[in-house]
């Protein structure tokens, strides 16, 4: 019964729709030959004057269909020759990230350009005087230029970060308290990529006070509580016997890694920390191998991690 209801309503609405759609096609019709229908009477003048108008946009369309074919011609076009470019730098260069930064900026270059040619086209279609239009180019710059400061700017700091290398595609960097991986740089904005997924994108004119993770390689630290009374001459000797089998089991490692002894002493327990270096895009994952290679090693010879002890104590 739901379901028959459901479909009643479905059709009632249907119809309903229909009758406002002829309705308002009738009121169109009458109101483009208002004047033929009713002559020149002041109801007639007011339907011409207010919706029959709207027949001129049809006669408009009409005069200029060939203009209006060419330029959505010179749209595609233009759509087509920018995703070709970018697939041909895409695939024609080496995968640096230097060259994935130049590779955004070009193709951020190419499509402003496309834009600004496609425009120039379509109106050379319909006939505008592009030559009159160039002459006065120069005073049309300088309306843009001061209705769009904040663009210019942003283009200009664009160029300035990728040529002085402040960062590149890849880098990690850390801009407004936001850390992240660089996934594009283009010719107004920034966009970065952090741990979670969330994409922060900043006008380039707005980077400032840019922390560069990346141009070195980042300290990677683990510390573990042992027992009190563990050797720690004994497993600072085992772990440098055996840090080289212990390295193949972090494949995030650079380098060596190194035992560097005690960082904290309390009643039941003596702190001990571990360290070695990784990228910077690794270092959290070079941080988890590091805590489960210790885990192994210290199981293996028998280092045992202490037990947080609750001391209860009562007045008599």
């Amino acid at each position: 019964m739901e379901k028959e209801k459901r479909k009643i309503n479905l059709t009632k609405k249907q119809i309903t729709s229909l009758i406002v759609a002829a309705v308002f096609i009738v009121i169109f019709v009458i109101s483009i030959f208002a004047v033929k229908i009713f002559g020149n009477t002041e109801f007639a003048l007011f339907l011409d004057e207010n919706i029959g108008q709207v027949a001129n946009i049809f006669k408009l369309i009409g005069n200029n269909i060939g203009a209006i074919f060419m330029s959505v011609t010179y749209i595609v076009l233009a759509v087509l020759i920018v995703k070709l470019i970018n697939i041909v730098l895409k695939y024609s260069f080496r995968r640096s990230t230097k060259t994935k930064t130049l590779i955004n900026l070009v193709s951020s270059t190419i499509k402003y350009a496309a834009l600004v040619i496609t425009l120039w086209m379509i109106l050379k279609s319909f006939g505008v005087d592009t030559t009159t239009l160039l002459a006065s180019a120069g005073v049309i710059v300088l309306i843009v230029g001061l209705g769009a400061q904040s663009l210019i700017e942003d283009v200009i700091a664009g160029l300035s970060i990728v040529f002085e290398n402040e960062y590149e595609v890849e880098d990690i960097v850390i801009i407004d308290n936001f850390r992240g991986e660089i996934i594009e740089i283009g010719l107004r904005t920034t966009k970065i990529l952090d741990l979670s997924g969330n994409i922060k994108i900043v006008n380039n004119s707005d980077v400032r006070n840019v922390i560069n993770m990346s141009r070195a390689l980042a300290y990677v630290i683990v510390e573990f509580n042992y027992e009190y009374d563990t050797d720690i001459a004994h497993l600072r000797k085992t772990f440098h016997e055996e840090k080289e089998e212990l390295a193949k089991l972090i494949p995030e490692v650079q380098g060596e890694l190194q035992f560097n002894g005690v960082t904290d002493i309390n009643g039941y327990s003596v702190r001990l920390r571990y360290s070695m270096y990784s990228k910077e895009v690794e270092k959290f994952p070079a941080e988890r191998s590091l805590k489960g290679a210790v885990k192994i090693f210290s199981d293996k010879h028998g280092f045992k991690f202490a037990k947080e002890k609750i001391i209860i104590e009562s007045n008599k």
